[in-house]
């Protein structure tokens, strides 16, 4: 499956979140979840969608629920109610789907339900005990692990959840992330430019992991590690850092403007455009993503 090419077209106007989504969606596609699964962090579902093998077609992206206002402020973008139903437009099925999916933001989970692709969907806080009994799923997935404040307490709740050899599939940042990305040492450097384009995003991400506190981490939660990888190449995060968030605004502005024939067609004309360049990037990536800002590691829980 080309996941560029998909992720692009629901990311079309942040050519390199679809890039670094692209490259999470490689990177994990050998490992299939096993139902019962808990997709943690799902928010609206597309990029689990894709990862599953789901497409869309021109008509539906990330863009058309989001509203530019409050973006100086680091407000959430894509964080507003939902308008436009993603089912017309979904060209092909996904060849798995989650049993469950959680998020904190009742805007993303219902634009989740209607894709179809989860079981059931619930809202609530990830830091507090999760609303799932004892040993009642198989896979827990989360990308957002490090928005989360305590990763011992988080990993204990994964074990509780799952049934014994269950599996908890994680992305995290390695420490090098934040060296690659100049725009989080916008406090030490005392760097008002770093700020503008951090964007609030450094106050998120509590922690980061190197692979031998990752390990001890999981021994210590009764998981071993059963893969672990690192992905994310330098020159992939340093593009990822700026890329075009900093006129994220107007462009949404300039396509909310165009009438549905024309926004079209500027679509396809931007993803003619900008498709062979982020190809490009990515077999740079492919080459140079070991070893990479992330982590990508499979933990299976000890009987």
């Amino acid at each position: 499956m080309n996941f560029l090419k998909e992720h692009l077209n629901v990311w079309w106007l942040r050519p390199e979140q679809a890039l670094w989504d692209a490259i999470a969606s490689e990177v994990a596609a050998p490992f299939p979840m096993q139902n019962p699964a808990l997709d943690l962090g799902c928010g609206n579902g597309l990029y689990s969608f894709i990862s599953a093998g789901g497409a869309f077609g021109p008509g539906y992206d990330w863009f058309v629920h989001a509203r530019s206002q409050g973006f100086g402020k680091n407000k959430d973008s894509y964080d507003v109610p939902f308008e436009v139903d993603p089912a017309p437009h979904i060209a092909r099925r996904p060849r798995w789907r989650f049993a469950w999916g959680f998020d904190h933001k009742e805007n993303l989970l219902a634009q989740s339900a209607r894709l179809g692709f989860y079981g059931g969907l619930r809202c609530g806080d990830a830091h507090q005990r999760l609303p799932f009994p004892d040993g009642s799923l198989k896979t827990v997935y989360s990308n957002i692990l490090y928005w989360l404040k305590d990763p011992r307490a988080r990993l204990r709740e994964f074990h509780r959840l799952l049934a014994p050899g269950g599996k908890v599939i994680l992305c995290l940042q390695d420490p090098s992330f934040k060296r690659t990305c100049e725009s989080y040492q916008w406090k030490t450097r005392r760097s008002p430019l770093l700020k503008m384009l951090n964007r609030g995003r450094a106050e998120c991400h509590y922690w980061t992991v190197t692979e031998a506190q990752l390990r001890s981490l999981a021994r210590g939660a009764g998981f071993k590690v059963a893969h672990h990888e690192t992905y994310l190449s330098a020159s992939t995060l340093s593009f990822w850092d700026v890329g075009l968030r900093p006129i994220f605004p107007p462009l949404l502005e300039m396509t909310k403007r165009l009438r549905s024939a024309d926004r079209g067609e500027v679509k396809a004309l931007w993803m003619r455009t900008v498709l062979p360049l982020m190809e490009e990037m990515l077999v740079i990536d492919r080459r140079d993503r070991r070893p990479g800002g992330y982590h990508f590691v499979v933990l299976e829980r000890r009987a």
